[in-house]
């Protein structure tokens, strides 16, 4: 989700929290934003914590008016009842949930190799020169959900899979399951739009191989790459309207931002909760510039955790894991930031 709310609290009680987190001496401010310490593993506990948003349940396509109802969440009960989109540069992506006595994995991609089993690349361009999608609404309800171009550049009349190639400056992939919406499973989705589920679960392992290589573009959104998830009710209904309450984006429904960089040419990543409550660590993540990392991320529903985690080289992108391995990284020593709520 961009254009993007980097949301700056008043400085002085930002300073004050901060401060309280960090390490001493290592507190550091950037166009606004506050780091700590570099750390390879962050974890977010009482994780989402409650709160509440409102669920998108109409759009007229005549008036860019929308319709919602409060949806009340606690705990794991968000995780379960939530599909997640993906937005990311990955080279390399697998996704599981859980299954008895380990996991199996659910999708999978690799650039080089051009593999893509189990998800669809999109973007937002529907309706845009006869591709796929639709424009009604107008500008209230943004640009719809298309099928990307093999260069994420564009949309296309059908799902294509990514190309071995860097994704541009200001460009965004979402990926989302090979699963078809058609099947009314999805909930209320913008009418005439693409839409696909999201991955859903409340335990999931999204595993990631990419790569930040600096760009020294200082144009809007220049040289700021970030993968993050989103909960799939924004995308599938109004990501970048102009009519705030078309998404439940603005109500706190969910985005969980995994590795993203605030301002351009930085060699920092932070992790960021934007719900309700929102929330994120002032450790920061090495911006992987001259080669690629592994990362894994947990989402432990039942345990109200979710981990993000640096690994170490070596790590493969297996048909399965075993719960061993999973626990290994919900457990391992790091950053630790409690939600509020």
């Amino acid at each position: 989700m961009r254009t993007f709310l980097a949301v700056v609290i008043p400085s002085l009680v930002l300073s004050d929290r901060v401060a309280a987190q960090c390490a001493a001496g290592t507190t550091q401010e950037i166009s606004g934003n506050w780091y700590c310490s570099e750390v390879t593993a962050i974890t977010y506990a009482n994780f989402p914590g409650f709160g509440s948003y409102e669920k998108i349940t109409d759009m007229d396509v005549n008036t860019g008016d929308c319709s919602s109802v409060r949806y009340n969440y606690k705990g794991s009960t968000w995780s379960s009842s939530t599909t997640t989109s993906t937005s990311s540069s990955s080279s390399s992506t697998s996704t599981a949930p859980a299954s008895n006595g380990g996991w199996a994995r659910q999708a999978y991609f690799n650039a080089a190799s051009g593999t893509a089993e189990g998800l669809t690349f999109l973007n937002h361009f529907g309706a845009m020169d006869g591709i796929p999608g639709t424009s009604a609404g107008g500008p209230a309800f943004g640009t719809s959900l298309s099928y990307a171009s093999s260069d994420g550049q564009s949309g296309a009349a059908s799902a294509q899979v990514l190309s071995n190639a860097m994704i541009e400056d200001d460009t965004e992939v979402i990926i989302m399951t090979d699963q078809s919406c058609s099947d009314g499973g999805c909930g209320f989705t913008r009418p005439g739009g693409v839409a696909y589920h999201g991955f859903s679960g409340a335990q999931k392992v999204f595993l990631l191989e990419f790569s930040m290589p600096f760009t020294n573009s200082t144009t809007f959104n220049g040289d700021m790459p970030a993968i993050w998830l989103l909960n799939a009710q924004i995308p599938l209904t109004s990501q970048y309207g102009t009519n705030a309450e078309c998404s439940c984006w603005t109500s706190g429904c969910g985005e969980f931002d995994l590795f993203e960089v605030l301002d351009s040419g930085n060699f920092r990543c932070k992790s960021t909760l934007h719900m309700a409550p929102a929330g994120g660590s002032s450790d920061w993540f090495q911006r992987p510039t001259g080669g690629s990392i592994t990362a894994a991320v947990v989402i432990a529903g039942e345990h109200e955790v979710a981990a993000i985690r640096v690994l170490d080289g070596g790590q493969s992108f297996d048909a399965t894991l075993s719960e061993d391995v999973v626990s290994g990284w919900v457990n391992e020593a790091g950053s630790v930031f409690k939600m509020e709520g």
